[in-house]
């Protein structure tokens, strides 16, 4: 009924839908429903409301209310968002913020900007926000360069050729694969957010239990220091603005109807048929996989690939 009143811009719903947005029992689909609701026909106090809710909400709700805002009033939702960034903690609530956000066109850019103009981000936080952001698999390169900036990363340069991934497979043979595990779980480079070993990790990016026996070692080199280089196939990132101004990330998929598009959400696995003509732009991403390695050092690096060269499909 909600989303109904925002599409016809019923004021009469406007006081209901203020109530169930900060109503903390109301089911989060309902109340963002209700949120959405006051950005729509909430009229010029609409932004002043959002931005309460926001900031006196959590998880989802403040998120729903931060995305509403994004929607009328890109600015100051940028600002707000930017000021709940650098104060929040739990990880729900810091992966639905950056949900909204990158739903929205140009709102990264706007918020990574409000990162760098606003109070200073102490580095553990950044290094918080940093590994929410990877494990979340969202793609944006403002705020994925402004995220590195506050956390203190810094990468190391390695240009592509045929000489470094050569000496790099080397110096994988003597890496020491204990490290590199310890490596691909940790939070700093988010692989096991992502891929899964044995069963265990995230789903967003290929299995990885036998990539060892299945993958030469100089591809697996690549892909890890280079990884928009080779991306397999049913992995492939586009980003898909619609006429509605939502921004949908997710890997294409092939289709035999010429007049949609499929995409596989990168989270759920969940298939969405959008129409063709619904669609205002569409990019190629490539990959979702940030290059997260590339702020390892030698040793790092050697003991990070000599673990995934290692695998093999057998335990131990």
């Amino acid at each position: 009924a909600f989303d109904l009143a925002a599409a016809w811009r019923l004021e009469g719903f406007l006081e209901p839908a203020r109530a169930i947005a900060i109503d903390p029992d109301a089911v989060d689909a309902v109340r963002g429903a209700a949120v959405r609701a006051v950005g729509a026909i909430g009229g010029p106090q609409a932004a002043e409301h959002l931005e309460r809710i926001a900031r006196g909400g959590t998880g989802s709700n403040s998120a729903d209310a931060v995305g509403a805002l994004l929607d009328i009033d890109l600015e100051r939702g940028a600002r707000v968002a930017a000021e709940l960034l650098r104060e929040s903690r739990g990880e729900h609530d810091i992966a639905a913020m950056f949900g909204a956000i990158a739903a929205r066109e140009g709102a990264g850019a706007r918020v990574a900007t409000a990162l760098g103009e606003g109070e200073e981000v102490d580095k553990e936080q950044g290094g918080r926000l940093r590994e929410a952001w990877i494990a979340s698999g969202l793609v944006e390169a403002h705020l994925s360069r402004q995220l590195d900036q506050i956390a203190g990363v810094v990468e190391t340069k390695w240009e592509y050729s045929d000489k470094l991934i050569a000496g790099l497979v080397e110096a994988a043979r003597k890496g020491d694969q204990k490290r590199g595990e310890s490596l691909f779980a940790s939070a700093r480079l988010g692989c096991a957010a992502c891929h899964q070993v044995g069963g265990e990790g995230g789903t967003i990016g290929p299995e990885l239990s036998a990539v060892g026996s299945g993958v030469p070692p100089e591809r697996i080199v690549t892909e890890v220091l280079f990884p928009a280089k080779q991306v397999k196939e049913g992995f492939s990132l586009i980003r898909v603005i619609t006429k509605g101004g939502a921004v949908l990330q997710g890997y294409d998929q092939k289709s035999r109807d010429e007049e949609s598009l499929l995409l596989r959400d990168f989270a759920s696995g969940e298939i969405h048929r959008l129409k063709v003509d619904e669609i205002e732009k569409r990019e190629a991403v490539g990959t979702l996989m940030p290059p997260t390695a590339r702020g390892l050092s030698r040793q790092e690096m050697a003991d990070l690939l000599g673990y995934l060269i290692g695998l093999d499909g057998h335990d131990g």
